[in-house]
């Protein structure tokens, strides 16, 4: 078939031209101001396939087909004016079971282009997914740098560097922060923007090098069983091509996301803003070859140690379910005994942590119900799957998850449900009650079986189910004057559901805990208006309804600043563009959201074997202290999983009382771009809240490092000094109102002070 000439889509609202398949009606590329960005696409549909478990749960579907829609005969163009917008719809002739309907929609406003595509059935069919696939094409005569923040991959990543797959978490992924990528022109400034934002499902983004140029792959998540007449839409895709540099994009992001309905609420209680937080485990938890690890084996030994705990400088208690049953998963949520530890215990110690002024919040789980049944099945796939003969290999931290990293990640899962099944088998019935009271609350395969990882799937798309957990945490928070959730694995069940409910949309479970999380918000501050709310998946659309989110889209960056050896071409290199990065991802974030940062978390000691569980073990206690500064020092809650402290007690204390006595430090906001530092190896921000600002300044080397640090006209910096060994005597310090000058000693912390 000859290449027919393409449709160019054109609107009174920019100058930004859209060029399109005229057959497909898939987008080929962006024009502005005479320069072109191309991008020709394909849409596949996956259709059919054999349902089976997965090694690691959920369903693949062995057999299935891929089919692109390339559609012989020409579109027809449909064009409206709306308010403030301009539509252009693009509709292919029949191919095969499908049509599509493209919409094109133009504004003024950053992006400026938004693609929704709805696939139609001719006739009946069962789509497993639907993929964008994009053949990327810079100019070759232009230097260029791929931007995508909060990626695994430094800042202003020349394409040159680019040597294998890389991943974009999206909006709503665990370790995401917008789902933007980018590639940006710095000879001559042009900027290509390509941004999905779904809200009621997932998908996955990656690209790889392919010659001169790269593919781009945006696999949607939707699937359904459609009848005649059906349609899944793929919505939506924001695309703009803009004559400046990134960093100007970047300041529209927070805009471009409110627009999209996604902003935080912007009042999180004041405790919760600046709160030092003490992660804790009642019970036991158990690993390969023995290994236990047994903190608090009752809520008694934990109400022991409170006073150590609060020397510490920590000013919450996140208390974890309780181990190993049930862990982290859902026996009975009404059973607090069962469920955290001994209830009457759990009221004292909350009563006592509220006489020391330290509030206490629950984890509590929304992936699913353990019982025997389900994990017999889990048990049984992993025996039989690719990994079940590779339980005894040791595995480090995998917090970066490179595109060759996932077997490890597996092996550790497979060793984690292994190591743990004894215990949830001996403290669940073979099939849990809830599945007998409410089935409908599950998810399913096609055949009406429920389905999960190693739990039964809440469907937490479901209305009966969203009001049941609900009530849940009222009657939690009511039971024992607890100060709020920590809400753990929302978006775990990444698969579909084929419940009769949900067959014809059966993506719509991924992202139930969404709409779930503003029913709660409203609930629970009627109920207790200073609650923490609090959740694990970083994505943007989970800032939108939570104070609170963890920072794993940080987590690389604790490896990379620390590696020396098997380094990736992406990674950031030294502390300038450590601080680089997080300024990056920062601006991209939605309005008025927060983070708790962590370097050792329940999440980050589980994976690795015993003996490299903790940050000390992989990188020494000196720079474990580093790390802690650096994250705890960001004006943002921080937290610590029970244990992380060891080694380091001093440097942990001397942090959280810095915190405490001066609130710039807790919750001040990072002035970007406001310092010039003349060593490259020192990690250096200034925060300003109210009438004070701080210069934190951290040596990421082992060697000792004499560095200026110049900033603004203003009052003289004053030195914080830091009651900790080795930190307290680094040399003397010049200040005046515009420069700090010192030395810092290897892996040495130091904190510079002034009024505004």
């Amino acid at each position: 078939m000859n290449n027919p000439t393409p449709l160019r889509l054109t609107s009174e609202f920019s100058d930004v031209v859209v060029t399109v398949d005229s057959h497909s009606g898939a987008p080929l590329g962006l024009e502005t101001g005479g320069r072109e960005f191309l991008s020709p696409t394909v849409l596949t549909v996956t259709t059919g396939g054999d349902e089976v478990r997965g090694a690691m749960g959920g369903l693949v579907y062995e057999g299935s087909v891929a089919t692109a829609v390339i559609p012989a005969e020409p579109a027809t163009h449909l064009t409206s004016l709306g308010e403030g917008h301009r539509i252009h719809r693009v509709t292919t002739s029949v191919t095969g079971p499908f049509a599509l309907e493209w919409t094109y929609r133009f504004q003024s406003a950053f992006p400026r282009v938004s693609v929704s595509v709805d696939v139609v059935a001719t006739r009946e069919a069962t789509v497993r997914n639907v993929q964008l696939d994009l053949q990327l094409e810079p100019s070759t005569a232009s230097h260029w740098r791929l931007q995508a923040p909060g990626g695994k991959y430094r800042s202003n990543l020349e394409i040159h560097d680019i040597s294998q797959r890389l991943y974009v978490s999206p909006v709503g992924g665990v370790n995401g922060s917008t789902g933007l990528l980018a590639f940006e022109d710095t000879d001559n400034p042009l900027t290509w923007v390509f941004w999905p934002i779904q809200t009621d499902t997932i998908g996955d983004i990656w690209f790889e090098p392919d010659g001169a140029g790269f593919h781009l792959h945006w696999l949607a998540d939707v699937a359904g069983v459609l009848v005649p007449g059906a349609r899944l839409s793929v919505d939506a895709l924001h695309l703009d091509l803009v004559p400046s540099t990134f960093t100007e994009v970047l300041d529209e992001v927070p805009d471009a996301l409110a627009r999209n309905s996604i902003a935080a609420h912007g009042d999180a209680p004041e405790w919760g803003a600046a709160a030092n937080l003490y992660e804790v485990q009642i019970g036991f938890s158990v690993f390969h070859n023995g290994y236990t690890y047994s903190p608090y084996p009752t809520v008694r030994d934990l109400i022991n140690d409170l006073d150590r705990i609060n020397a510490l400088g920590f000013t919450a208690l996140q208390i974890m379910p309780r181990h190993p049953f049930p862990s982290y998963n859902v026996a009975d949520y009404d059973d607090i005994t069962v469920s955290y530890g001994e209830e009457s215990d759990l009221k004292e110690l909350i009563e006592l942590c509220h006489k020391r002024g330290m509030r206490v919040i629950l984890d509590i789980l929304l992936h699913g119900v353990i019982d025997g049944e389900i994990v017999a099945t889990a048990v049984e796939s992993i025996k039989a799957g690719a990994f079940g003969h590779r339980m005894d290999e040791t595995i480090d931290d995998i917090t970066v998850l490179e595109e060759d990293e996932f077997e490890p990640y597996s092996i550790a899962w497979a060793r984690h449900v292994l190591d743990f099944s004894p215990h949830w088998t001996a403290g669940s019935p073979h099939v849990h009650p809830l599945r007998l009271e409410h089935p409908e609350w599950f998810c399913e395969d096609s055949a009406g079986k429920p389905i999960g990882i190693y739990t039964n799937a809440f469907d937490t798309a479901h209305p009966g189910w969203q009001a049941y957990f609900v009530n849940v945490c009222l009657d939690l928070l009511a039971r024992l004057n607890a100060d709020g959730f920590r809400f753990d694995a929302p978006s775990y069940n990444y698969f579909m559901n084929w419940s009769e409910r949900t067959r014809s949309s059966a993506h719509v479970s991924m992202l139930g805990s969404v709409p779930l999380f503003a029913m709660l918000r409203t609930a629970i501050r009627d109920a207790r208006p200073d609650a923490l709310l609090y959740t694990e998946p970083s994505g943007a659309l989970f800032r939108r309804d939570m104070d609170l989110t963890y920072n794993y889209d940080e987590q690389w960056l604790v490896r990379a600043i620390t590696a020396t050896e098997n380094r990736r071409d992406h990674w950031i290199r030294n502390a300038r563009e450590l601080v680089e990065w997080l300024a990056h991802r920062d601006r991209s974030l939605p309005f008025n959201a927060m983070t708790a940062h962590h370097i050792d978390s329940h999440d980050t000691f589980w994976w690795p074997s015993p003996g490299r569980k903790w940050r000390r073990n992989q990188h020494g206690e000196s720079r474990t202290a580093a790390l802690m500064a650096i994250f705890a020092l960001r004006g943002e809650p921080y937290m610590t999983f029970v244990g992380g402290e060891e080694g380091i007690e001093a440097e942990v204390t001397a942090v959280n009382s810095a915190r405490l006595k001066y609130p710039v430090l807790a919750t001040g906001r990072v002035i970007h771009d406001a310092l010039d530092v003349s060593d490259d190896r020192i990690y250096a921000i200034l925060l300003r809240s109210g009438e004070h600002e701080a210069i934190i300044a951290v040596n990421t080397a082992d060697d000792p490092i004499k560095v200026t640090i110049e900033t603004s006209d203003g009052n003289s910096f004053a030195e914080v000094v830091l009651d900790a060994p080795a930190w307290r005597s680094q040399g003397d310090a010049i200040t005046s109102g515009r420069s700090v000058a010192a030395e810092l000693t290897g892996a040495g912390v130091r904190i510079f002070l002034r009024d505004v």
